[in-house]
């Protein structure tokens, strides 16, 4: 790439006029209008923080103090931050700098959130359309909705996991989030409870969740092309996990139609 500028790194220019040139750069490269837009916001309030200095005697700690509102939630700093290491790596990358006072910056640490809910018409639907898959997928769905288990705890399920001892039915999960175990209780009011005892004694040993034909285990990928391989409206993704008050955390676009 062509370098832009042939000034001493000395006096690289002001924050404003620098910043509408990696914004212009950034749009012939091709990024979305989406992420200029919000790095357009991001630098401006970095030059009225700084007061719109030079980018040559801009320090680490400039930046530190500029990044620093008590009022940002954690994805607004992630973002802000993130917007101003891209423009002081592309300001030397470009000659401008003698340094890059963002290049210790690094990144914000972002909380884990908590899943969202699909609505519960959604929901509905979704457990009425399990009612027509075959046998596995329909209490893999059913196991999900009441039991709270991630998707990939339950495709790694083996037969040998499942325990029907009177009063002490239940599931072992041997490597759940985090590699940590845990069993988790299937009792005799939940909807997957006859569907786990019928395909456990169809599958009495190795993986309870097997592809039609029996060929290996299902596995996530088949999961989510379950609409095509079974033409119904539902299907799981890695990211899906159920809670157990029944209702479905939810990536963007349920087709639940």
């Amino acid at each position: 790439m062509a370098k832009l500028y042939t000034l001493s790194p000395l006096q690289a220019g002001k924050i404003s006029d620098l910043a509408q040139d990696f914004l212009a750069d950034l749009g012939r490269r091709g990024y979305s209008s989406h992420t200029v837009r919000a790095y357009r916001s991001a630098l401006a309030g970095l030059a009225e923080a700084l007061e719109d200095k030079d980018a040559a005697e801009i320090t680490a700690q400039d930046l530190a103090a500029a990044l620093d509102k008590e009022n940002w939630d954690t994805e607004t700093r992630a973002a802000r931050q993130a917007a101003v290491r891209s423009f002081f790596k592309w300001l030397s990358d470009q000659g401008c700098l003698a340094r890059n006072p963002a290049a210790g910056l690094g990144s914000v640490k972002r909380c884990e959130g908590l899943p969202r809910p699909i609505p519960q018409g959604d929901l509905d639907k979704v457990l009425r359309a399990a009612d027509d898959l075959p046998l596995a997928l329909r209490t893999l769905v059913r196991l999900l909705a009441d039991t709270g288990l991630r998707a990939g705890e339950a495709l790694a399920l083996d037969a040998a996991d499942v325990t029907w001892d009177k009063g002490q039915e239940a599931v072992t999960i041997r490597r759940g989030k985090g590699g940590r175990g845990r069993v988790v209780p299937v009792t005799v009011d939940m909807k997957c409870y006859p569907l786990l005892r019928r395909l456990c004694r169809e599958q009495q040993q190795g993986p309870l969740f097997v592809t039609q034909g029996a060929r290996g285990r299902i596995m996530t990928g088949h999961i989510t092309g379950g609409r095509k391989r079974y033409k119904q409206p539902v299907w799981l993704t890695r990211d899906i996990q159920f809670t157990s008050s029944g209702i479905l955390p939810s990536p963007a676009g349920w087709p639940v139609a």
